[in-house]
């Protein structure tokens, strides 16, 4: 006997019904069925996860012990009060994740899913959201041209640096925090995509990862340039924030990582292109967090004491940390920035917004990166400062 089951035969659910193929297992009582979606024609076994399977096995059941079988003599069923449901309506009972119509879709969703909306202007598109973001880019303009001309030898490293990486501390602390705001009261944000393609998602964790690196950063450089040295005094939370901070950077990379792992072949029908490519620049744009992942977790290791010695032999390597920290913020709010407005329809995804990323991150995270390394590169340690 066939059990027709729509997610494993597809088209060939009609045709099933008696052409020899048998239910194992099946019992009186309501067992709880589960189906194999590997190929056309699967036997369902008796196991837990499908409903719809369970109706197709009560409705194949139903129609044999109805017409009889045709080797042997006919048995009377021991309990049953299955009827017969056709295989297409059976079908319409089984979930499955498939791309939602473009057409039904808000202009926001269509261009994250499919990146073919209409166009909006810039000035548009922008919002509250984005004030905090744009005051941030700015300072990371300013700060990127000081790095570049103290590399250059054209000004001098002092308490001007200390006071520009303050204020980019409470900069990037706004921002953090409005993206979370954003998360939790835009109810527009809402879809039902996979993992971390989901927006909501994306843009809580992200604002999280920033406000994480914002933490160390600002732990790093506590009393310095307007930060409150009240942050040192909380030592005892050094490790608890440590290792907070340690998970956000792991997963900033692993999350979309295992939902391009677990939905990204293109046969699964899942993800388009676009959610594909996306979730790739996330993955590549939170690299650096395996760096600041060291960082946290040889400051909860150390604590305040060791940074204190590390200080003490190499003056330059609390500035170069918050720089390499800053930067790395930065380059999240650009890159949550070029998202909105792709998520808007100003820029499109693949041929705009991502290469717009990544040139905005070169140009305002590697090279003041670089340049900071080299205008003080004689008071500053590369690895030996993790293992004082």
């Amino acid at each position: 006997m066939v059990v027709p089951c729509p997610l494993a035969v597809g088209h060939h659910a009609p045709h099933a019904v008696g052409s020899g193929l048998r239910l194992e297992g099946f019992r009186s009582g309501t067992p709880r069925l589960g189906v194999s979606r590997s190929r056309p024609g699967a036997t369902i076994h008796p196991r837990r996860g499908c409903p719809g399977a369970f109706i197709a096995a009560a409705a194949a059941g139903g129609a044999v012990l109805a017409g009889g079988c045709r080797h042997g003599r006919r048995r009377a069923p021991t309990r049953t009060s299955a009827r017969v449901v056709p295989a297409p309506v059976v079908a319409l009972m089984v979930p499955s994740v498939t791309l939602p119509d473009p057409s039904r879709l808000p202009i926001p969703k269509r261009n994250l899913i499919y990146d073919d909306g209409p166009r909006k202007e810039l000035t548009a598109a922008l919002g509250l959201r984005d004030v905090p973001c744009l005051l941030f880019l700015v300072w990371g303009i300013h700060f990127a041209v000081m790095n570049i001309l103290g590399a250059l030898g054209l000004i001098a490293a002092g308490g001007d640096y200390d006071t520009v990486l303050s204020t980019g501390v409470w900069l990037a602390s706004f921002s953090g925090v409005g993206g979370l705001v954003q998360a939790m009261a835009d109810g527009t944000l809402a879809d039902e995509r996979p993992g971390m393609a989901k927006e909501p998602t994306i843009v809580a964790f992200y604002s999280l990862w920033n406000l994480a690196v914002v933490w160390l950063c600002a732990r790093l450089g506590a009393g310095y340039g307007g930060l409150p040295g009240d942050i040192a005094t909380g030592h005892f939370l050094d490790p608890v924030m440590s290792f907070v901070c340690s998970t956000a950077f792991f997963y900033g990379a692993a999350g979309p990582t295992a939902t391009l792992a677990e939905h990204g072949e293109a046969s699964s029908n899942v993800l388009t292109d676009v959610e594909a490519a996306r979730l790739k620049g996330l993955t590549e744009g939170a690299l650096p967090g395996a760096l600041y992942l060291v960082d946290a977790a040889a400051f909860a290791n150390g604590g305040g004491q060791w940074w204190a010695r590390v200080n003490e032999m190499w003056p330059a390597q609390r500035p170069c940390e918050q720089t390499t920290l800053l930067c790395g913020a930065l380059a999240c709010e650009v890159c949550m920035l070029l998202h909105r407005l792709g998520r808007e329809g100003v820029l499109r995804f693949r041929g705009e917004a991502i290469p717009a990323g990544i040139g905005a991150c070169v140009l305002l995270t590697v090279l003041p990166t670089l340049a900071q390394l080299y205008w003080h590169r004689n008071d500053i340690s590369l690895w030996e400062f993790y293992f004082v």
